[in-house]
């Protein structure tokens, strides 16, 4: 779809859900989550006047930002939260850019972001959607109902209501999908490792200033950081803890969740998980009875470095063979994750998912036994009937699951 400026911004208006965010601050849950952060005895802080909100629902700096006349907190995330403060371009992109091509360097000297480049777009994205430093959705935004932060960007890209020229970022982007879901992988990671290392270093002791400027002690652990389904499960008999138990996993411990991380670390490593390695050393000290916050910060810029030094060097480098390599290995449970979790286990099905789009656009026509594979593992996946909860897999992938990934492969011609 070509779409020029002004269809660009009819699509966004109309179809992006991203031009509501905004709005999503005045309704009733907005308003019970800003109630329930609060004491019962005090005033909540109103959603629309909160910047722990409008970091997200508008942009990071929404409460200072007023650089062009036309800009409206009420457009919530808009064409300047992404494409930036638009008041030295916007002239040039309403006239002279639908003449002529502006270069890169034009753009970057006007202010403007260039999400032409997929790190830059993932980083944009990952921002509000896996949290950093100053924007995180923490336990006490999610126990007070606030959705918890679940992000992966090919997909959420595959989703977006597009107001760009898709075919042409195709032809321009040798193996788009395979390049995309990679990207957003070690992107994703370095976002939630830098979230989680600043998080570490507010712990031991140091203050921190809430929105009215009273200063309370940094929760340590911080709950967001660790899997929902260690605490949140079904209790009924048999629960499906019990089962998790068995496997030889120490019971009455967190587990962190490293959804964001694992698959970025084996992408980046080339190989697979080593016991003596950063995550499986950071995993370690993450399900601690006291971890130690010092070191998480340490160990998390550590294992950090060699992900954004692979987004420098290697990020537009990466093919659809190498998603279909990376895919063969992680089927295999010599090269499993040590935790096979519910939140491993969906980044492994969106690889997949990955793959199946990029061998599509490759002019591979998926087989009913691809399909197949691919429905299965979702279902596998999918929470039971009536339940909020996933269940643990046990240290473990399900069979169904694994066996689905090998007859995706098998029918892919994926070796």
């Amino acid at each position: 779809m070509q779409a020029g400026s002004a269809s660009a911004y009819t699509t966004w208006r109309t179809r992006d859900p991203h031009s509501r965010a905004y709005g999503v601050l005045e309704n009733a849950l907005s308003q019970q989550i800003a109630a329930n952060l609060v004491r019962p005895d005090k005033e909540p802080i109103p959603p629309q006047r909160d910047s722990r909100c409008l970091d997200c629902h508008v942009r990071q700096d929404a409460t200072s930002a007023r650089e062009a006349p036309t800009y409206s907190l009420e457009d919530g995330v808009s064409c300047e939260s992404c494409h930036g403060p638009a008041a030295r371009w916007i002239d040039a992109h309403w006239s002279s850019w639908r003449d002529r091509a502006a270069s890169d360097q034009e753009r970057r000297e006007l202010g403007m972001v260039l999400t032409t480049d997929l790190v830059v777009r993932a980083t944009k994205c990952a921002g509000c959607h896996v949290g950093d430093a100053r924007r995180r959705v923490d336990h006490d935004l999610i126990a007070a109902g606030h959705p918890r932060l679940l992000f992966e960007f090919s997909s959420y890209l595959a989703n977006l209501p597009k107001h760009w020229d898709v075919a042409k970022e195709k032809r321009d982007t040798p193996d788009f999908e395979a390049r995309a879901w990679a990207i957003g992988q070690v992107v994703s990671a370095v976002t939630a490792l830098d979230r989680l290392g600043h998080v570490a270093s507010q712990a031991d002791g140091l203050r921190i200033k809430d929105q009215r400027g009273s200063t309370a002690v940094a929760p340590w652990p911080e709950l967001s950081e660790y899997s929902c389904f260690a605490c949140h499960h079904d209790l009924a008999e048999p629960s499906w803890l019990h089962g998790f138990q068995q496997s030889g996993e120490e019971s009455g411990i967190l587990r962190w969740n490293r959804g964001n991380v694992g698959m970025a670390e084996l992408l980046t490593a080339g190989g697979d998980h080593e016991a003596s390695g950063p995550l499986a050393l950071l995993g370690r000290e993450m399900v601690r009875d006291e971890p130690r916050a010092h070191e998480i910060e340490r160990l998390a810029q550590t294992l950090s470095e060699p992900l954004r030094a692979w987004l420098a060097r290697d990020a537009n480098r990466f093919t659809t063979a190498d998603l279909c390599s990376l895919v063969g290995r992680i089927s295999r449970p010599s090269a499993a994750s040590p935790h096979w979790d519910w939140e491993h286990l969906v980044q492994i099905y969106l690889a997949v998912a990955s793959l199946d789009q990029g061998l599509a656009d490759q002019g591979h026509v998926p087989s009913t036994k691809s399909k197949d594979a691919l429905k299965t593992m979702a279902e596998t996946l999918a929470f039971p009937r009536s339940y909020d909860s996933a269940k643990p897999f046990g240290g473990r992938a399900p069979e169904a699951f694994q066996k689905a990934v090998e007859s995706f492969l098998g029918a892919s011609g994926v070796k």
